[in-house]
Order: structure tokens, then C-alpha cells, then sequence
């Protein structure tokens, strides 16, 4: 059986009613609105944390993040005398041997590539986690919005997930390409990204 090709497109602080094909009527999402018709729509799911970082670490690893003792996003809130309670001390990072998902895809014979925020500390990065192509610019920065970018450098992002997608099949020497489409354009809210690999291809994209 052939392995499909996997992208894995992780938003951050992406609510259930923010998306136009979850009912928000003044918010125009095209592209996602195309998958959710096409795709699977899931209506009742669940958060590991609704935080950032830990998030994260539950996606990559599987646990719940209490497990992992990295509850909130990195590196911390200081405890302040206004709290309830103290926050728990928490890991700065997912060690090593813990095994993320991109060690199962590899050894499932993919090809793994990570773009964007990390955000589950500085060391181990991707790279050292089992991702074979990684770009990645620190933690997210923030932008001012305006016609050609958003408040977190999304229309960025999504321009070098484009370039380095092309890039990781050709490096990772998934050639020969046997199609690729590439059409973008931000006024039209429009990227348009179909790539056929000789090997299969895990992609990791995260805002």
C-alpha cells in the first residue's frame, strides 16, 4: 500500500468560531472552508491544554501535559502576590527520550520537514526531535497587520512554507516530482500547494 502524504497545519490560537465553515459569518476562510467540505469536519474534540506551548508538547509526544510537566507556554508566568495558588514548576523543553511523532513517521519510511513556531524550548530543537528539513525562526514574532501581513507574520510564513516545501522534496531527494501546482496570491486569499513525491512526505507546518 502506498503511504499518503501528510501535512499537518497547526494554528495557533485558533478558536472553534473562528472559521466561516464553524458559523462565523464575518469571517471569510475559502481555503479551510474547501477542506472542511471535501474532508472530515470534527465538531466535538478535544484540547490536550488550551495553551500554547503545552499544546504543542502534547501533539508532538502523545501525553498529556501534566505528564510532561509543561502546563503553560514557555518559559513561565512569575508568581505574583494577586494569585490564588503558585504556578508548578515546569520542563523547559521535551527531553530527548521522550519519542515525538516524526521518529514513527521516519521509521514508517518518511521523509519529515518542520516550518514555523516551535515553542517547546530552544534545545532539543526539531531538527534534534526527527525532523530531516527545518525552518524555524525562533518562537513567532509579531507583525502590524496590514494588506500584505497579518499580527503574527502569517503571509511570511506561508511564503517560505511554499519555498521550503519545494525545497525539502528536492534536498530529501524525493525527486522525480511528478507534479506540482503552485499558484499564490494574498489578495485573493489563495495558496495553492499539490506536490507528488517518489517517497512519502510528512510535513509539519505550525503558526
Amino acid at each position: 500500500m502506498n503511504l499518503p502524504n501528510i501535512i499537518f497545519v497547526l494554528c495557533d490560537d485558533l478558536g472553534i468560531n473562528d472559521l466561516h465553515c464553524y458559523g462565523r459569518e464575518d469571517h471569510n476562510t475559502p481555503n479551510l472552508d474547501a477542506l472542511a467540505e471535501q474532508g472530515a469536519r470534527f465538531t466535538s474534540s478535544y484540547a490536550c491544554q488550551a495553551i500554547c506551548s503545552a499544546s504543542r508538547a502534547g501533539l508532538l509526544t502523545g501525553s498529556n501535559p501534566a505528564r510532561l510537566h509543561l502546563t503553560t507556554f514557555l518559559p513561565g508566568r512569575a508568581n505574583k502576590i494577586s494569585q490564588r495558588v503558585l504556578h508548578p514548576e515546569i520542563m523547559m523543553n521535551v527531553p530527548l527520550d521522550i519519542k515525538t511523532f516524526p521518529r514513527y513517521f521516519k521509521e514508517a519510511g518518511y521523509k519529515t520537514g518542520f516550518i514555523g513556531k516551535w515553542h517547546v524550548g530552544i534545545e532539543p530543537g526539531p531538527k534534534e526531535h526527527g525532523f530531516d528539513h527545518v525552518y524555524f525562526k525562533g518562537n513567532g514574532r509579531c507583525t502590524t497587520p496590514s494588506e500584505t501581513e497579518g499580527g503574527k507574520a502569517e503571509y511570511e510564513l506561508t511564503d517560505e512554507t511554499i519555498k521550503n516545501s519545494l525545497k525539502l522534496v528536492i534536498t530529501s531527494h524525493l525527486l522525480p516530482i511528478l507534479d506540482i501546482t503552485l499558484r499564490t496570491s494574498h489578495t485573493q486569499q489563495k495558496t495553492i500547494l499539490l506536490i507528488k513525491t517518489k517517497m512519502p512526505l510528512n510535513l509539519y507546518m505550525r503558526h
